[in-house]
């Protein structure tokens, strides 16, 4: 994810499923968030820090380094939970990966961030199958 934008989708749909889910949490309607998931505008300081207090790492959104999640309770809750998701799909990214040339010898030193990578991508697959159910 190269932009803040990109990045704020992103942690959106991990964190609310929805960005109407997500708007709502932010005490806004989805239109008002439009524009700063589409790269239009960038939010100001009392809605960075709601989406902050939702678990977001402003230094990661800003800047992209680091990792997505806050170092508070809502962030701390977001990381236990993607990590769960992350252990009961091993099975299934394992699978995904093994085919892929290279994955194999590095697979098992994974750090933190491209576990989050690993389960964006497995997110976006099921979203894909899950609309298009016969591969059509």
């Amino acid at each position: 994810m190269e932009t803040k934008s990109e990045r704020l989708r992103h942690f959106a749909v991990n964190e609310s499923e929805t960005l109407v889910v997500f708007a709502e949490k932010l005490g806004i309607v989805p239109q008002q968030l439009q524009p700063y998931v589409s790269g239009k505008r960038f939010p100001k300081d009392d809605l960075l820090e709601k989406i902050a207090a939702l678990g977001c790492n402003l230094h990661w959104l800003v800047t992209g380094e680091g990792s997505m999640y806050a170092n508070n309770e809502a962030g701390k809750a977001l990381r236990k939970k993607s990590q769960g998701i992350g252990k009961e799909h091993e099975p299934e990214l394992l699978g995904h990966l093994s085919d892929m040339p290279g994955v194999n010898q590095r697979i098992i030193n994974l750090d933190d961030s491209e576990v989050e990578i690993l389960e964006s991508l497995v997110n976006k697959i099921k979203g894909q199958t899950n609309a298009n159910p016969k591969g059509t």
